[in-house]
């Protein structure tokens, strides 16, 4: 059982590993299997249907890809927001291409 905060953050940190190292053990064809269902439960979500702006991370080559989304956000003229770190600083910034 957890007591406390630092319990907590603990098994957080376990999760977090397992999540990542899952991940990481993904093959190429897991990925895109699982982007593809990603890309189509999400689309058809009552709450992205109706949203003017959606905010969205841009994947790294060990996660799934959300460029196919991305895409389709911007053909539906969507407002596409994604997060920037510099530092230790995390800003959001629309985004109308990937050359942005």
């Amino acid at each position: 059982m957890i007591t406390d905060s630092g319990d907590i953050v603990h098994q957080k940190d376990i999760v977090r590993h397992k999540v990542l190292e899952a991940r990481r053990l993904m093959s190429d064809e897991d990925k895109k299997q699982a982007s593809s269902v990603i890309f189509n439960s999400l689309l058809k979500r009552a709450e992205v249907v109706r949203a003017q702006t959606i905010c969205i991370y841009l994947s790294t080559n060990e996660e799934v890809d959300t460029k196919l989304i991305i895409n389709e956000l911007f053909r539906l003229n969507k407002t596409v927001v994604v997060p920037k770190v510099s530092g230790d600083r995390l800003t959001l910034h629309a985004i109308s291409s990937f050359d942005d």
